[in-house]
């Protein structure tokens, strides 16, 4: 449904002046390590963290560490894809009604066919049931945020993974492995619909920056933004990155 006037889209965000003016109040921000999957992070991605809960704490916050979001992380991944899949396969069936021998499926990555080419048997009923995963792990991950106003993490478990770590002509499996990995701890807040942020807060030896991702209660976008500008400040940011430009 498409917002037609301003009171369904809700009040404009503030300017960004006005955020950068910090908190002003305390916080309780709950912190985990271990991503949805049971797995842990590199050694560099946590000393990013590490970092981060430091900066917190420097501030005066109550830091816990908790444990990561609760839920079938294994079905709510197979429903993700298989739904990504079906939603492929409907859109190249219709080009394909419409357009006929002059559908250039060349164009489409091998992965995109794979995925829909799984889910070629599956009807209505297999749609609501992967939906009803998703929407299953949504409350079961809000449960995480109950007793903290933020929780913090990983951004990613890894630094920046190589050039075609993910080309599409790999086999399906390989990269849905690798899509698993990567937002492990992300997609917590996607399956809660909780405003995050990934906030680059740490450089490894080599300079390559390591992101914290925040999430908070939806509604608190800008509790966001204003601690994220305070971490920013507080590390220098903005004046080490002009440095290396």
């Amino acid at each position: 449904m498409v917002a037609r006037d301003s009171e369904q889209r809700g009040p404009p965000p503030p300017p960004w002046k006005h955020l950068s003016h910090g908190v002003g109040r305390s916080l309780r921000i709950g912190y985990y390590t271990e991503s949805v999957f049971g797995t842990q992070a590199s050694a560099q991605a946590l000393a990013g963290l590490d970092e981060t809960v430091s900066l917190c704490r420097s501030f005066g916050y109550s830091i816990i560490e908790v444990r990561p979001p609760q839920f079938f992380a294994d079905d709510t991944a197979e429903a993700f894809f298989g739904l990504s899949g079906f939603a492929v396969r409907l859109v190249t069936d219709m080009l394909r009604a419409q357009m006929g021998d002059a559908f250039p499926v060349r164009l489409l990555e091998p992965f995109t066919l794979e995925l829909a080419d799984r889910v070629r048997s599956w009807g209505p009923d297999d749609v609501v049931r992967a939906q009803d995963v998703l929407a299953a792990s949504g409350r079961a991950v809000e449960k995480t945020i109950t007793d903290v106003d933020m929780l913090l993490c990983p951004t990613v478990p890894d630094i920046a993974f190589p050039l075609h770590s993910c080309d599409p002509g790999k086999p399906a499996e390989i990269l849905m492995d690798h899509i698993r990995h990567v937002a492990s701890y992300t997609v917590a807040a996607s399956l809660a619909g909780w405003p995050a942020m990934s906030v680059p807060l740490y450089w490894t030896a080599e300079g390559l920056l390591i992101g914290s991702h925040l999430a908070a209660r939806q509604g608190e976008e800008e509790m966001l933004f204003r601690l994220a500008f305070d971490l920013e400040h507080a590390q220098g940011w903005s004046s080490r990155l002009l440095a290396r430009q």
